[in-house]
């Protein structure tokens, strides 16, 4: 009898934390706020937690409130471009 009741406490509680819905947030960045591209190329986070974003027109650091453009000099090369960042 306690089995059934155990197995039971088991099925309803999976049974009602199966329908939770995670929640998510998305927001649009544009000019507005800082991002002279809407269009992306690359992005990578640094080891101080700062988001980077390639655009067409130049590198930006994002500290999770604004953008900023950072100075870069990108050097076309056969097969490849070498990135400058100056700080």
């Amino acid at each position: 009898m306690s089995r059934i009741v155990l197995c039971l406490f088991f099925i309803i509680h999976l049974a009602s934390g199966s329908s939770q819905d995670a929640v998510y947030s998305f927001k649009n960045f544009g000019e507005k706020d800082g991002l002279s591209s809407r269009t992306i190329y690359a992005i990578d986070q640094d080891k101080l937690g700062f988001m980077w974003f390639g655009t067409a027109n130049g590198l930006y650091r994002f500290d999770g409130m604004t953008f900023k453009n950072s100075k870069v000099m990108l050097i076309p090369m056969k097969n490849r471009l070498i990135l400058f960042y100056f700080r």
